[in-house]
């Protein structure tokens, strides 16, 4: 797993509505409670390699504020019968904030 840390730059509230990942294999957590201007947060993203060996590529998008704002999230890596090889996560500027 990893976690993915993001800062609201906006001056409104930032609430995370959800998070979609279009697989099963890959769980996440994020803040129920509303993110205040200037605060952080944080998403923790894990992925199951379970009868998935070899190269994988997830996108998870997370939704906000009533899924009016998103911002995508990927991670990357290969996997074998043993586990995750290597693992490595791009996180792409995720700053949160609409208004």
């Amino acid at each position: 797993s990893h976690v993915f840390l993001f800062k609201n730059i906006g001056r409104t509230v930032v609430h995370i509505s959800g998070i979609s990942a279009g697989c099963g294999c890959v769980q996440y957590e994020f803040p129920q409670e509303p993110i205040l201007p200037g605060k952080t947060g944080e998403v923790t993203v894990s992925y199951n390699p379970a009868y998935r060996p070899g190269f994988f590529s997830k996108e998870i998008v997370v939704l906000s504020n009533n899924n009016t704002c998103y911002n995508r999230i990927w991670i990357k890596g290969a996997s074998s019968p043993a586990g995750i090889l290597c693992r490595k996560t791009i996180h792409t500027g995720m700053e949160a904030g609409c208004g």
